[in-house]
Formats: C-alpha cells, structure tokens, sequence
C-alpha cells in the first residue's frame, strides 16, 4: 500500500501544519499522499465571516455533492487507501461523514478505508457503523497513528 488520500475536515494553518508534519516523517516516506477536504476553503472562510453557517448542516445537505467530489480524487490518484481525519467535520455532523465513506466504500469495495484514532473510534453509539466501514487490523491503524 504507497497511495493514501487522507480526508481533512477543511484547509486551515493547523490542517496545513499537520500535512507538512506527516510528510516530513521518516517512516512515512514511502507513502505517497493526496488530501482532500470535507468542506471547500471557501467554505470555511465564509462560514468564518457568518455565523449563521452552520457547518453540520452544510454537510448533512451536501453529501452528495461532497461524495462526487472526493469520487473525481478517488479516480484521478487511484489511492490504495483513504483516511479520514476524525475532526471537525465528524463532530458536527457524524452521521453525514459516515453515510459519505460508506457509500465510498460501496463503489471502491476494494479499496481500504480507515480513520484516525480517538473517540470516534471508542463511540459506542458508532460502533457498528465504524466496525462495517473502517479496516481497525494492526496494520492499517499503525499506519494511521504514525500518520497523526
């Protein structure tokens, strides 16, 4: 496994800092990364200047949109693996971000999809969902946990 596409919640300096960490790790240094976001920069700055933008909602109404998205990365960098940051994104909306990988999963079943480790992964109310959509082997989550 050499091609990752990692999804990030959105492209802010603390997203930027952690993409610049993972690629300057050494034991990274044979995977080759690609990074998408759940919501567009735009997005952010504009739900930045209105407080009114909820993000949780954004998700929830663009799924489809947002799955057709990051399907175009998919098909373009032909990754072996996705990963999906737990942050923002999955907090707001959780059962958006699940419904996206899971069809993602559909349409690329041979593919393997993980996500980062943290309470989302611990979640019982998730846990099932979590378990039929993400690869939690030894293998996969190492990579992860050197990832972030």
């Amino acid at each position: 496994m050499r091609r990752i596409l990692v999804i990030h919640s959105t492209s802010d300096p603390g997203v930027e800092d952690r993409i610049a960490r993972m690629a300057a790790k050494p034991e990274l240094a044979a995977y080759q990364f690609q990074h998408i976001y759940f919501f567009l920069p735009e997005y952010a700055r504009e739900a930045e200047r209105d407080m009114r933008a909820r993000p949780g909602e954004f998700l929830e109404e663009n799924q489809a949109s947002i799955r057709q998205r990051i399907t175009r990365q998919i098909e373009v960098t032909e990754p072996e693996m996705i990963v999906v940051h737990n942050g923002i994104a999955f907090t707001m909306a959780p059962m958006a971000v699940l419904n996206i990988i899971a069809e993602l999963k559909e349409r690329f079943p041979q593919m393997k999809f993980a996500m980062q480790d943290g309470p989302a992964l611990a979640e019982t109310l998730f846990a099932n969902q979590i378990q039929q959509i993400f690869d939690l082997s030894p293998e996969t989550q190492g990579i992860v946990k050197s990832m972030f």
